[in-house]
């Protein structure tokens, strides 16, 4: 038998995580949890999710260490949930980042998707 995870391990939520900011989406009657690592010099921020329900959080997504969860939004009336990612890297002493992607989530089928990457985006005229 294995031990048990400690902190907020046992809920589901990633391991070494804390500070949790939770927000309930009333149409889907899904809490969202977005957590950051206690001990990591890079943000790693994440976004699990549960229904009132459920006892578990899932993780929505999975992404390497470098990349961070930094903001989110949901839909006021559909069952998405819209979050930007940052890739994080040590330089030197100190830590730099630069956006990463803008995805969309639906929370009915836990799908995902890429909305938006760096070098994608084009600019209206006569923005260069």
């Amino acid at each position: 038998m294995s031990p048990e995870p400690s902190g907020f391990g046992n809920i589901g939520l990633p391991e070494g995580h804390a500070f949790p900011r939770l927000v309930y989406h009333a149409p889907t009657g899904i809490i969202i949890a977005h957590t950051r690592p206690l001990k990591r010099r890079l943000p790693s921020e994440r976004l699990s999710m549960r229904r009132v329900s459920e006892t578990r959080y899932a993780l929505i997504e999975s992404f390497p260490p470098e990349v961070s969860v930094s903001s989110f939004a949901l839909s006021p009336t559909a069952p998405f949930l819209y979050f930007l990612t940052e890739t994080w890297k040590e330089i030197g002493d100190t830590v730099g980042g630069d956006w990463a992607g803008l995805h969309r989530f639906n929370l009915d089928t836990r799908q995902g998707d890429m909305l938006a990457r760096p070098g994608e985006l084009a600019l209206p005229a006569p923005y260069r």
